[in-house]
């Protein structure tokens, strides 16, 4: 995962630069963030009820040959000059639809891995990973793009998908006995669903991805334009700034895995909340480097902890059975519901500036943490 993730963030960094080079538009940069994620919205509970009905491991090779495929085809675009933004949009989709069955199923796959004793530490342990790649991924296209090109770069992420497929090839998982293979897909989704508006604290998890989902990403589409006009750093700026977040996010995936199956879960997860919220908006009002840098690398640590007890809490709550669904729901509305938050943070931007788009999401993420600290207090004691 760490060869591969860092081929993605290199792709994401080459696709936006490569973008805004050729538009120069706020606009479409968020256009791209909404193609990639808008299959996600759609497809991600079909990809959850396939999760649960098939083995993950042998579906996980499907989605990452077929991503790999893709990014392939975009490089071949970009390196011979006939690029065009419908060729970056059109792959965006493509790759969306791919991780709309990725996502749930690779979560789904780590309680198979470990006890439920070692989850909480597993989950940190893989956001750790997948935040980590975020230092050094997005710090090696910035630096790259000038000697190799996009293109190179885009061939560099194809050639990392094989170290997941290969990870995949050498895992030995028991067989499972899948009992939604028995019904209908419709069934199962139905099933599904059902279970998730049945449970409270699902429902809340759930939710409160969708609010941190559109108002808390849409920095990531708009970084380069901090980079490019409001710090004046350049590429190699917005490689550091696209990695500072990581630097926090690592720091305290760290420190959430040694600490073990600790209590207070659900307390850790509202500080966490609420922290990325306040950073947010803190950079939203920075113009100097090295105060970005620092609110950013906050931002990251509160996201990180955010999402790790998410996660885990919800893989704990969640029936073996069912464990698919209830994870695509929760990525159709933390990953799915991104082109709003790309959509909406582009289109402010253009017309009232990238600082009050991203000022403004990260309010309404602070917001939002305090008031589920405050009605929801199953949430809170939960351990």
């Amino acid at each position: 995962m760490a060869v591969s993730m860092t081929g993605r963030w290199v792709l994401i960094t080459a696709q936006q630069l490569l973008v805004y080079k050729l538009t120069g538009s706020p606009f479409l940069l968020g256009i791209v963030g909404f193609c990639t994620a808008i299959p996600t919205f759609f497809l991600s509970p079909i990809g959850g009820a396939f999760a649960d009905r098939m083995d993950r491991r042998k579906l996980l090779m499907v989605t990452q040959c077929s991503m790999m495929v893709c990014v392939l085809a975009l490089a071949t675009l970009a390196s011979t000059g006939l690029i065009e933004v419908w060729h970056i949009l059109l792959i965006a989709i493509l790759t969306g639809a791919a991780m709309a069955f990725d996502m749930p199923t690779r979560q789904s796959l780590i309680p198979e891995l470990v006890s439920k004793e070692d989850l909480t530490n597993a989950m940190a342990l893989n956001n750790s990973v997948f935040h980590g790649t975020r230092i050094w991924g997005p710090t090696i296209a910035g630096l790259l793009v000038g000697p190799i090109g996009t293109g190179g770069c885009f061939y560099l992420t194809a050639v990392s998908y094989a170290g997941i497929i290969g990870a995949l090839l050498l895992m030995k998982i028991p067989p499972r006995v899948s009992r939604a293979a028995e019904t209908t897909i419709w069934r199962n989704l139905v099933e599904g669903f059902g279970y998730i508006r049945t449970s409270s604290l699902v429902l809340i998890l759930v939710s409160m991805a969708a609010v941190s989902s559109i108002f808390g990403t849409a920095q990531r589409s708009l970084m380069v334009i901090f980079a490019e006009d409001v710090l004046k750093a350049g590429s190699s700026g917005f490689g550091f700034l696209m990695s500072a977040s990581a630097v926090g996010a690592v720091i305290a995936a760290l420190l959430i895995a040694s600490l073990g199956d600790f209590q207070y879960k659900g307390r850790i997860l509202l500080v966490g909340a609420l922290m990325q919220g306040v950073a947010l908006f803190l950079f939203s009002q920075s113009t100097y480097m090295p105060l970005s840098l620092g609110v950013l690398l906050f931002s990251g640590a509160g996201e990180t902890a955010y999402l790790t007890m998410s996660n885990t809490i919800l893989l704990v709550v969640a029936p073996a059975e069912m464990r698919g669904r209830v994870m695509s729901a929760y990525m159709q509305t933390s990953q799915g519901l991104t082109p709003l938050a790309a959509l909406q943070g582009g289109t402010l931007a253009e017309f009232f500036g990238a600082p009050f788009a991203i000022g403004l999401g990260g309010s309404v993420c602070a917001l939002s943490a305090l008031v589920i600290a405050v009605g929801a207090p199953a949430l809170r004691r939960f351990r």
